[in-house]
């Protein structure tokens, strides 16, 4: 246990010490556990949620070794372990994220908040492009949840294009979606995940596309 009654570890204090050891390279499980980091005096209000720190380029550099690493991967290990790279990348960013966990007849790959928001998320690594049915299925799963529910699907092998014509086409969109040329060039120019996120909500909102690539947000 951290700290003493007269002198009690706060909030800031903690903060600090996960910024430099990201920036190292390294993390700390317990100093990150969103359970924690929210027990701790000073803790940051759901009015007064601070902006995730930049990571530094060595776990840039983990993250895109073991992103490349999952490609060896037979295709039921990939998908799972996809999942856990995720969370690992929203570790760094210190997003409080969630592991996959499973409601009442569905399946949800893990959650993690942003600015006050809590996002689902859905993560795909399969030969074929993702396609209208997959996204429907997510996007349903999102629309069952509290009204202020989104929704980020991740697909490491991009997504058809039929099936995001299909998709934007007569319905509001409540996701936006990512491919792995997305994430690739997130890490590879040192982007943050928060930034690009940002982006991609923007695009969305003004021109309804679910799936807006990295390449076309930074020109």
């Amino acid at each position: 246990r951290c700290g003493n009654k007269r002198n009690p570890l706060i909030r800031d204090e903690v903060d600090k010490v996960n910024a430099i050891v990201l920036k190292l390279g390294f993390r700390v499980k317990a100093l990150l556990d969103s359970e924690f980091l929210k027990s701790l005096p000073g803790a940051p209000t759901a009015h007064a949620q601070k902006t995730p720190e930049p990571i530094g380029p060595d776990a840039l550099r983990k993250l895109q070794i073991s992103l490349l690493a999952l490609a060896g991967l037979s295709p039921q290990d990939r998908g799972y372990k996809f999942a856990a790279w995720l969370k690992e990348l929203f570790e760094c960013y210190q997003l409080a994220p969630r592991s996959a966990f499973r409601l009442v007849g569905e399946q949800i790959d893990g959650s993690f908040e942003l600015q006050n928001q809590s996002y689902l998320v859905e993560a795909k690594w399969q030969n074929a492009a993702t396609s209208i049915g997959d996204l429907l299925t997510f996007s349903a799963k999102v629309e069952g949840k509290a009204v202020w529910a989104r929704g980020l699907f991740v697909s490491n092998s991009g997504f058809s294009r039929e099936g995001l014509e299909a998709f934007n086409r007569g319905r509001r969109t409540n996701i936006v979606a990512m491919d792995g040329l997305d994430l690739s060039d997130m890490l590879a120019r040192s982007i943050p995940f928060s930034e690009l996120l940002g982006k991609k909500l923007r695009a969305a909102t003004e021109s309804n596309r679910a799936f807006v690539p990295l390449r076309e947000l930074y020109v």
